[in-house]
């Protein structure tokens, strides 16, 4: 664990100086809308495996019998997406984007098989990965700003950056998946003959349950741009460069150390009690020390860093609150709301919240970046709301009795 944490870390402190810099050398409408495409390929990348990423994670026999055509799904459905983007509106611009779209798609199918594999190294790299290249992108606007060019070269360095960068992540990330394939595959035909009834209700919750949690997290951000321009995108960006950093060490702690522990446990019928309590003891830790650590940073630093967003110090403080929430909503989400039985009920406040963000970002006329910051709140504070009202059944029965 120590490895993959020190990985993820690495990857975290590269997005987040990525995020900074890219919101420092660009002008706050170029770093809106910068960071909505970013956004809108990571909704994309996951909505393009249809689910299979988790779904086999908690059905590994099928996964073993079907290696390869699993990793080569979403690789044909992010290229048609790509395709049909690049047709509605071509530009090498665009062209740089939808290449990261089926580089990301790829990464996610790789980190579905190091958790099979439980192999947290590689894991963590591919988790990693999307981080890089933008720090790479970041770099090279960086050497473009000391270069004195002006703001039209400095997104043309980004697009060109980033697609070299993607090339070459495909090709290690492909050498890596087919020297990854188990030796336990026995079947090459097309994985969806055998899914029984149960199988596609399950797969197309799990789909659902990833797409809506994205588009939860990270919907807000192309609404705002598309509803109230890119300087409020530009906000939200600052925002989530402390978001990503939090979701790394989420991400480290549940997704990668304390969820595959729950699944292979649960798949030899042996209790977890005792992981999900040392994961909740955790959870709560994490949620304090980010809490903590993003009010200290708006407070004393965010004014420095940040001296032409007006505000910037009590949009980040308020935020604070939304951090803390949003690591306890992630502890519910995966630990008890991840199964076959329980993931239909996380879809359905998923579905509500994000049918609820996109209504209040439409209706509601946002004056100021404090409004902005509340609404954010709000929705983070009724999404826990709503898994914990789902998830206390469970928890009292499964886990609280005998104290």
């Amino acid at each position: 664990m120590l490895k993959s944490g020190f990985i993820l870390a690495v990857g975290s402190l590269l997005g987040f100086l990525a995020n900074f810099s890219l919101s420092i050398l660009l002008e706050k409408n170029s770093f809106g809308e910068i960071f909505t495409l970013f956004t809108l390929i990571s909704i994309l990348s996951i909505a393009a495996p249809f689910g299979t990423n988790l779904f086999f994670v908690m059905h590994r026999d099928i996964y073993f019998r079907h290696a390869r055509e699993i990793v080569l799904f979403p690789v044909l459905v992010s290229v048609s997406i790509s395709l049909v983007f690049l047709v509605v509106s071509f530009s090498f611009f665009n062209l740089a984007f939808a290449f990261l779209l089926v580089v990301s798609a790829l990464s996610i199918q790789g980190i579905m098989v190091g958790q099979i594999r439980q192999d947290g190294i590689q894991v963590a790299t591919l988790q990693s990965l999307q981080p890089f290249i933008k720090s790479i992108a970041a770099t090279a606007v960086l050497v473009g700003a000391v270069m004195g060019v002006a703001e039209q070269t400095k997104l043309h360095i980004l697009a060109v950056s980033l697609f070299v960068s993607c090339a070459i992540a495909l090709a290690l990330v492909l050498a890596w998946l087919v020297g990854a394939r188990s030796s336990r595959e026995v079947s090459t035909s097309f994985f969806f003959r055998e899914f029984s009834v149960r199988n596609w209700v399950s797969l197309g919750s799990f789909w659902m349950s990833s797409v809506l949690g994205m588009a939860y997290s990270f919907g807000i951000i192309p609404l705002v741009s598309y509803f109230h321009g890119y300087e409020y995108s530009a906000y939200l960006g600052v925002y989530f460069i402390f978001w990503s950093g939090s979701n790394v060490l989420i991400t480290m702690l549940i997704n990668n150390h304390f969820w595959p522990k729950c699944c292979a446990l649960r798949s030899i019928d042996v209790s977890d009690r005792a992981v999900i309590f040392e994961s909740l003891r955790a959870s709560f830790l994490l949620a304090f020390l980010t809490l903590a650590g993003m009010v200290i940073f708006a407070l004393f630093l965010s004014d420095l860093f940040w001296s032409e967003y007006s505000g910037i110090s009590a949009f980040l403080g308020i935020l604070s609150i939304a951090i803390f929430f949003r690591t306890l909503s992630a502890w519910l989400g995966m630990m008890i709301l991840a199964s076959d039985d329980l993931i239909s009920k996380k879809f359905r406040v998923q579905l509500g919240m994000t049918v609820v963000m996109a209504l209040a970002v439409a209706a509601i006329n946002i004056s100021s970046t404090i409004e902005l910051a509340w609404i954010m709140v709000s929705l983070e504070v009724g999404y826990f709301v709503g898994y914990f009202a789902y998830s206390i059944r469970v928890l009292r029965e499964k886990y609280f009795q005998a104290l």
